[in-house]
């Protein structure tokens, strides 16, 4: 298998990959709760696996996830915590500078914590002003699904849960849906009813199984499966395969 993990390549090793492909990817993830079925680091280890996915099939380097997150409203939950947003600005600010430096002429940017996308304005306003040339494109893996897909972005729910079965199955616990910590079944308890009716809903009751969890009708953890997720690698590289057949680096 390609190495494309900078933390595990050598110098040389990195210029031969800049060379013939000058793309970098970053994970951009958090540590938040995500269900009792879920690890708490999914954003980032989603991204990141997307991430190397992308970069063995279009070519490319990718940066260690990021496990720091900001926005999203979760940060009252259990092995959740934020960053500010400016702080994140300005981490990822500095790793575009070095890419940069190192001959890489297209960032991607993978927002598996979907609240991250929202500092995109500030963060190639902070480039742009600091001299920065390449190109850089932010996304969350979902905006590379189609409106009839299989599955769509969600929050612990059936697009998540199917997508970290796919990364490491021996992470995930889909027993803990079944029931609650103290072992009352799912049975027990109404499906979480959405604000607006087809709309999302987010379980705030700790007592509910699926508390944490946030998904819409047709969008149930318990439907999660490692195909589902395995589906959702394979749409988003042939999202990027698109997007780097039609950039033009530098001096080309």
């Amino acid at each position: 298998m390609t190495e494309v993990r900078i933390e595990k390549m050598r110098p040389d090793q990195l210029d031969a990959a800049c060379a013939k492909h000058p793309i970098a990817y970053i994970p951009l993830g958090a540590l938040e709760f995500h269900g009792r079925h879920l690890p708490v680091g999914l954003d980032s280890l989603k991204a990141h696996d997307l991430a190397c996915h992308a970069a063995r099939a279009c070519g490319g380097v990718v940066v260690p996830p990021l496990f720091h997150g900001q926005g999203g409203g979760h940060g009252e939950f259990p092995w959740s915590w934020m960053i500010e947003k400016q702080t994140l600005v300005e981490i990822v600010l500095s790793t575009l500078q070095g890419l940069e430096r190192s001959g890489i002429d297209l960032v991607i940017i993978v927002c598996g914590h979907y609240p991250n996308i929202d500092i995109a304005d500030d963060l190639l306003a902070a480039y742009k002003a600091a001299g920065g040339t390449a190109t850089v494109e932010l996304l969350r893996e979902s905006d590379a699904f189609p409106e009839d897909a299989p599955i769509q972005g969600d929050h612990a729910s059936q697009c998540e849960t199917s997508l970290m079965l796919a990364v490491d199955e021996t992470t995930v616990d889909m027993s803990a849906l079944a029931q609650n910590k103290q072992g009352a079944p799912l049975s027990d308890f109404p499906l979480p009813e959405p604000a607006v009716p087809g709309g999302w809903w987010f379980e705030k009751d700790p007592a509910h199984p699926w508390f944490g969890i946030a998904a819409q009708k047709g969008n149930f953890p318990k439907d999660a499966t490692k195909e589902l997720g395995e589906w959702g690698r394979v749409a988003f590289v042939s999202h990027i395969e698109k997007m780097v057949a039609a950039f033009e680096p530098r001096g080309k």
